[in-house]
């Protein structure tokens, strides 16, 4: 993953992107903030009220000169008030979590899109995965959940507090000064929970990584009859998982009642010294009924900001992964001029080139091809075939040197008008999963029928779609799956043929082909390539006839290229 520097936390960046998602429902939250705060004073009143009650039942009077069954009458609303109040807040919060849940995943998504494709290539998918579902959620409940309960929660403390301090200054001077207690009980136990919030949240991105290579593999585990011991690994991963979740668990279960006991021992000792106060002194037993509840009603906002500040330190976790991944650069798009086709040359000039952490894959490449010829490129594997044409389609970048069309650089090319250029046949046969005629289109939505249809025929589609009882329009599953291999690059080769760009690249676009299906296609590929400038990765002697020269690419380090016109 990016760099895990802890100090990233919730960056600015990370703040002002949240406050940006957020803004769109400020109403709705500014909305059960206000519910949250009318039932805070609610709860604040309650405690008043019983000691009005005790005065008037044991006493026959109260202060708002109220009999027993109206001040009853009073409290049951006050009670009724906060059940509704609270109805109110879990529904608006639970509405809008979900909003922002999924603007969220939306924002994640299209930063993962916008990454270039060594980012991709260097994570692990499940940790990729980890971050559009597990961090999003936790940030998400706790923007909706502790952090917007932080305000009410302060309300309730500071007006018992002050309440208190009315009633007996000393008792409320001992409170404060217990507040320290609690902050150092908070503090030691959050040093304990982040980083095993943090080893938390890794875990799960490594967990969704082996579930989907597993689900990705499931063809090769059953073969070699690997299901136990695949099943048993991923089992031993959960576990590593449970356990880590049940020391979060303990250090943040621990973390509240502790403060909680707290407050409540503080709590016995304030009812003591308040049936002191009144069998001492005038106190009023109202007012050692209503200090009681006070102590009570305390006990619950220390106990919320304990939880609070646990929650806080679990989501780190989240927030530092999920602001890494905001702070890497995008795909560069430096260049804002377009182009239209090639009409003269492609150029790899003085191009040097290598993975990280591996030997050099070019050296000082130069090569030249011209508009509309079809080239083959050849060579040992690892010989760069593939980079080539990802460095012409700005896959990735060269450590020097320079790629020219018709003598502009392409990084002074708007990147989606040279992709626009370009069709590309991978030779993964990447595929989505909807039906054949959706995969078709995909270079191209706005097509028509005819052109559909040739472009189907053109790539032999036609010839097997034509046997299924949906034609066309027949699923083919995820990675395609419920269609044979060669089958496959007959939909991806004819998606590129539908998209009929000038420059066509086709990565071992027929490997699967069976020798009659790949005659057919050399036939229709020598009418496709007219006017093209094409580049096909190839070993099969049928596909490399097609071509107007043979470039042979050299082992890695050597600083030469073999090029030779085929007759």
């Amino acid at each position: 993953m990016p760099d895990q520097n802890p100090t990233s936390k919730f960056s600015s960046q990370l703040l002002s992107t949240l406050l940006a998602r957020i803004a769109p429902y400020r109403s709705r939250l500014f909305g059960a903030l206000a519910l949250m705060i009318a039932g805070s004073l609610t709860a604040l009143a309650t405690p008043w009220m019983a000691g009005q009650f005790s005065n008037a039942l044991i006493q026959g009077e109260s202060q708002l000169d109220l009999s027993v069954t109206t001040t009853l009458i009073i409290i049951g609303v006050f009670v009724a008030a906060q059940s509704f109040l609270r109805f109110l807040v879990q529904y608006v919060l639970g509405d809008v979590s979900g909003r922002i849940s999924a603007d969220l995943r939306v924002l994640v998504y299209d930063k993962l899109q916008a990454l270039p494709l060594d980012y991709h290539q260097e994570e692990k998918r499940g940790e990729v995965l980890s971050l559009i579902t597990n961090d999003v959620e936790v940030i998400t409940d706790f923007i909706t959940g502790p952090l917007i309960s932080l305000t009410p929660t302060i309300v309730t403390f500071v007006g018992a507090l002050l309440i208190v301090v009315a009633v007996d200054p000393f008792i409320g001077m001992l409170i404060c000064a217990l507040a320290p207690f609690f902050y150092l009980v908070m503090k030691l136990t959050g040093r304990r929970i982040q980083p095993i919030s943090r080893a938390l949240m890794d875990g799960y991105g490594e967990n969704y990584g082996r579930a989907y290579e597993n689900l990705t593999l499931l063809a090769l585990i059953k073969a070699y009859v690997q299901e136990a011991s695949v099943s048993e690994n991923y089992k031993a991963s959960n576990d590593e998982l449970v356990e880590l979740n049940r020391q979060q668990v303990l250090l943040q279960s621990m973390l509240s009642p502790i403060v909680q006991f707290s407050g409540t021992s503080g709590l016995l000792i304030l009812l003591w010294y308040g049936i002191g106060l009144y069998y001492g002194s005038g106190v009023s037993p109202g007012e050692i009924v209503s200090l009681v509840l006070y102590g009570m009603l305390l006990t619950r906002p220390i106990s919320g900001f304990a939880d609070i500040y646990g929650v806080f330190i679990a989501v780190k976790g989240a927030s530092e992964r999920l602001a890494n991944l905001l702070g890497e650069p995008d795909e560069a798009n430096r260049g804002d001029l377009r182009i239209h086709g090639v009409d003269k040359s492609i150029e790899f000039s003085n191009i040097d080139f290598g993975y990280p952490g591996r030997q050099p894959v070019f050296n000082n490449l130069n090569l030249s091809i011209k508009a509309g010829e079809v080239v083959a490129i050849t060579g040992p594997n690892g010989a760069g075939k593939s980079t080539l044409v990802n460095l012409l389609t700005r896959f990735v970048s060269p450590q020097a040197g320079r790629i020219l069309i018709d003598g502009i650089d392409i990084n002074s090319i708007r990147l989606q008008n040279l992709r626009q250029q370009i069709a590309f046949v991978h030779q993964d046969a990447l595929v989505l999963n909807a039906s054949i005629r959706d995969n078709i289109l995909f270079g191209r939505p706005a097509a028509t029928d005819s052109e559909l249809k040739y472009a189907s025929e053109a790539a032999l589609v036609a010839n097997f779609a034509g046997k299924l009882p949906l034609g066309l329009d027949t699923p083919i599953g995820d990675e395609g799956m419920l269609i044979s291999g060669g089958e496959k690059q007959r939909v991806v080769l004819a998606r590129a043929l539908l998209a009929d760009r000038p420059v066509l690249i086709l990565d071992e676009s027929t490997s699967m082909f069976d020798l009659e299906a790949e005659q057919q296609i050399v036939a229709t590929l020598r009418v496709a390539l007219a006017g093209k400038t094409a580049f096909l990765i190839t070993h099969r002697p049928a596909i490399l006839a097609l071509a107007d020269r043979l470039i042979s690419l050299p082992v890695p380090n050597e600083n030469h290229l073999e090029g030779s016109i085929l007759g």
